[in-house]
């Protein structure tokens, strides 16, 4: 009983795990008036999966989406409004602060400053002290692509050290990754990792070890000694029984991934095989929670304002950020539609994985936020305008905490920011927020009733 973290926790319950994903696109092209892309059509569990999201057919009963949300913008000559942003168009790429903070936008429209912690380092104060790892910070976009850019385009996280916030400066490398996952787990040595597997296996039980060493003390004892070592002996058993998982609750599989060792090379040209780099990101978070050596991770498939080479996705050799602007929408829907391969590749890996009665991504909160959405801006009321935050969108994954995928819901104010999907998720997770920054409540809709 000491050893539970509260009087309700259940030692046998696997531990709950929580990820945040995001890609550099919006839902619409400049000057366009159809309508946005990635949305599905239709509410409830009888949605139908907008084309360019394919990719998540087979997850449709571990996936959830959030339509309908939205991040404010300020009016005429007013500053940004609690968790919103600058009017200025050109403030859009900086809006991280809002959307993954919950803060306002503060300073000029260009300063990207984020001014608290994101919903992911909160995460972590609660959860990452059980694991080796407090957090994991992943970016498959290994350069700007672009020079002069802010490396805040290229963070995801910042965490409160002090009076101060810091961002944390993500992984590039799938093998540094796989280095410092494995380091001091792993002898280098492959002969000497399976003589050391083998020891554990033979000393599964302590007891049964000390037992051969002291068999033969128990026959010289006096009656009232004996009864009072088997005493002791049994309740050693029980806690070893107790702490022994039961036939029915299986732990995920703790085994490194294996057939790559060197990233693929870096390529100043647009394409440093992003995708690869994803999946092995994606092996690597399956192996990290599987052995439980963190709970909390977040993952850039690509940077906020993204010049990655839109080639990754099979289309026209142009940077991402200007196919979202100008189009054609057939080639943002490529675009898309590979973000979102990437974000399925890592829920299948996780799907994949047996923990207790269920899975990896059963007992995770697992979310991708696209960085942007579809609306109008006032100098241009009848186009469509790629730095929209109206109509905004997150799609959430797993079952942590009675979250309930399957269907698409349709958010609406007070609770349609995208932090209230984030606060839904943190709730699912065992972190007792309702709110966050300068948002306040959660999106209820995320859980069953």
């Amino acid at each position: 009983d000491a050893m539970r973290s509260g009087a309700e926790a259940d030692p046998l319950t696997p531990p709950p795990r929580y990820v945040l994903t995001f890609g550099a696109f919006s839902l619409c092209c400049d000057n366009g008036t159809e309508p946005a892309l990635l949305q599905p059509e239709g509410l409830g569990p009888d949605y139908v999966l907008h084309p360019t999201a394919l990719g998540l057919s087979d997850l449709r009963a571990e996936t959830q989406w959030v339509s309908g949300l939205s991040i404010p913008r300020a009016g005429v000559g007013e500053l940004p409004p609690p968790a919103g942003r600058h009017r200025d168009p050109i403030a859009f790429h900086q809006h991280m602060n809002p959307m993954l903070a919950g803060l306002r936008q503060i300073g000029d429209a260009r300063a990207m400053t984020v001014t608290g912690p994101t919903t992911d380092q909160t995460v972590a104060d609660v959860l990452g002290a059980q694991t080796r790892f407090r957090s994991l910070h992943l970016r498959a976009q290994v350069l700007d692509y672009a020079p002069g850019q802010n490396p805040n385009c290229g963070v995801m996280s910042h965490r409160l050290v002090g009076d101060d916030v810091v961002g944390i400066a993500p992984y590039t490398s799938p093998r540094q990754v796989f280095d410092l996952l494995t380091s001091g787990f792993l002898p280098a040595d492959p002969d000497e990792a399976a003589r050391l597997a083998a020891a554990l296996a033979s000393r599964r039980s302590v007891l049964d070890f000390v037992d051969l060493r002291l068999g033969g003390l128990l026959p010289r004892l006096g009656a009232d000694d004996r009864a009072r070592l088997e005493r002791h002996w049994d309740a050693l058993r029980d806690v070893e029984r107790r702490l022994e998982l039961p036939p029915s609750v299986e732990t995920a599989t703790c085994t490194p991934p294996v057939g790559w060792y060197e990233d693929p090379p870096v390529d100043p040209a647009g394409d440093s095989g992003e995708a690869e780099r994803a999946r092995r990101f994606h092996a690597l978070i399956q192996y990290a929670f599987a052995c439980d050596l963190t709970r909390v991770v977040t993952l850039q498939y690509t940077n906020f304002l993204s010049m990655l080479n839109a080639s990754v996705a099979g289309t026209e050799s142009r940077p991402m950020h200007d196919i979202v602007h100008f189009g054609p929408r057939e080639v943002l829907a490529d675009v898309i539609a590979w973000h979102i391969d990437q974000y399925a590749d890592l829920l299948r890996a996780l799907r994949g994985t047996s923990e207790g009665a269920g899975s990896l991504l059963d007992h995770s909160a697992v979310a991708f936020l696209p960085e942007g959405g579809f609306g109008y801006f006032d100098f241009a009321p009848t186009f469509t305008y790629t730095h929209a935050t109206d109509e905004m969108l997150a799609i959430v994954a797993g079952r942590a905490g009675g979250l309930t995928p399957g269907g698409h819901v349709r958010a609406a104010a007070p609770t349609n920011h995208p932090v209230h999907v984030l606060t839904a998720m943190m709730r699912a997770v065992g972190v007792p927020v309702d709110g966050h920054g300068e948002v306040s409540g959660h999106l209820d809709a995320l859980f069953a009733g």
